[in-house]
């Protein structure tokens, strides 16, 4: 009864087992595709060896579950795990932006060359593999090779590889903080897991589990850093050659960490003399924040961006001279229409398409005898049309809108309800937003009564 039951576990055990390497080579194949579909190899060539080495070494432990004969399989693999913790240390060396030497990449190959040579020459030493050794990890009445120490001795090795791998990351000054952490996460699963699949009777199922997940995670932080780095760079390019001025200031010592070209143009400063750099005016725009300024003959809005995290703050200089001008011209043309609006000898009203008083000048107000305050926001119709002409000026505007001007002459009342003859000049403005009516009323009883008397 208690052999069935040891069948049974082992049966439940060995299908865990195949599901863990199926699970290892599924996140390889992966991973390998990963590699060629983000060009991660671009980052470094040792990339695609780790790749394809950790493929290979999952590929053949999945395999090993369906043949009887695994001896020549497990020792394949054996020779595939010499060169991986280099491709590991020589990725994050690239990774890292150290350059290799070529006297460090021998030396580097050198040591698994020297085991490879070991593992070919076995039959005469037997120091890699000293013998062969049941095993029921995949499945009864099989075989695998047994290891003398010389392969404990590489697994050493392999951990010191893996060590000085993660202090090259964690020590390099060109990756940021989150690239170390999440290789410090990456690199303590990869060697606590390998450090347990040797202690497990060199359990190379669990290995190929923790050697695929390891550098897919290696790749995913690579990739993860290329685009930040990309991203950045093209902001950086944008904050260089952007139109507007840019200034980094710390705010603590209020020294000057950075100015790109526009901004050091539009303040006539020698930007790479001022970095690092307390500059008086600088600080003075920082105090004129939100204001336009005239400096170095262009008008400049000056605003600021505060960054509390790292206790900086932006400040950007705009060259808004061409819209001050536009404006300036623009108030110049008004004063002048406001001007000539107001002293013209004839009444001139402004209209929107309904008949509302919108303004009117002083010669309108005197010729119909009213004040500005009861004429403004009024219907002129019920303030100067006679009760006979009551739908003249209605018909008026919109023949003027339609035709754009219009003259006429025709009789108007005053507040005191005598009669006024007047000839009209019509014409509409188009703001943009709505068409105005200016009409200009100009008194013609002196006329009809010099007509009438002739």
């Amino acid at each position: 009864m208690s052999h069935q039951f040891s069948k049974e576990v082992i049966f439940i055990l060995l299908a865990l087992n195949k599901l863990l390497a199926l699970s290892g080579l599924l996140v390889s194949v992966v991973n390998f595709v990963y590699v060629l579909d983000r060009r991660v190899y671009n980052l470094s060539k040792a990339v695609i060896q780790m790749a394809l080495y950790v493929l290979f070494f999952s590929a053949v432990e999945s395999f090993k579950y369906e043949v009887p004969n695994i001896i020549l399989l497990e020792k394949l693999q054996d020779i595939l795990l010499l060169y991986i913790p280099v491709t590991i240390l020589f990725f994050s060396l690239d990774l890292s932006g150290i350059q290799k030497s070529r006297r460090m990449t021998l030396l580097a190959y050198s040591i698994p060359t020297l085991y490879l040579i070991l593992a070919f020459t076995n039959k005469f030493h037997k120091l890699f593999w000293s013998g062969e050794v049941k095993t029921e990890l995949y499945g009864l009445q099989k075989v695998r090779p047994h290891g003398g120490f010389i392969p404990w001795t590489y697994f050493i090795f392999a951990i010191v590889l893996f060590t000085l791998a993660f202090i090259c990351i964690a020590r390099s000054k060109k990756l940021d903080l989150r690239t170390k952490r999440l290789s410090g996460f990456t690199f303590a699963f990869g060697m606590v897991g390998s450090v347990l699949a040797y202690l497990v009777n060199f359990n190379y199922t669990l290995l190929s589990f923790i050697l695929s997940h390891t550098t897919m995670f290696l790749d995913l932080i690579a990739v993860d850093l290329a685009w930040r780095k990309l991203s950045l760079s093209a902001r950086y390019n944008a904050y260089e050659h952007s139109d507007d001025g840019f200034i980094v200031v710390d705010e603590l010592s209020e020294r000057v960490l950075d100015i790109n070209d526009k901004a050091a143009k539009l303040l006539d400063l020698d930007g790479k003399a001022i970095i690092g750099r307390k500059e008086e005016k600088i600080q003075a725009l920082i105090k004129k924040s939100g204001e336009i300024l005239f400096e170095a003959n262009k008008y400049l809005k000056i605003s600021t961006i505060e960054d509390d995290k790292n206790r900086a703050l932006l400040v950007v200089v705009k060259d808004v001279t061409a819209e001050m001008v536009s404006k300036k011209d623009i108030e110049k043309v008004q004063t002048l229409f406001k001007t000539l609006f107001e002293n013209i000898p004839d009444g001139a009203v402004i209209l929107n398409k309904e008949g509302v008083v919108i303004e009117c000048n002083k010669q309108f107000l005197a010729m119909f005898g009213y004040t500005k305050e009861e004429v403004l926001g009024k219907n002129i119709d019920d303030l100067i049309a006679p009760n006979d002409l009551q739908y003249e000026p209605d018909k008026l505007r919109k023949l003027a809108i339609e035709q754009k001007t219009l003259k006429v002459e025709t009789t108007r009342k005053r507040k005191d309800g005598s009669l006024i003859e007047v000839r009209i000049n019509v014409s509409t403005i188009d703001t943009g937003e709505e068409a105005l009516i200016y009409a200009i009323y100009t008194d013609v009883t002196a006329e009809r009564e010099a007509m009438n008397v002739v």
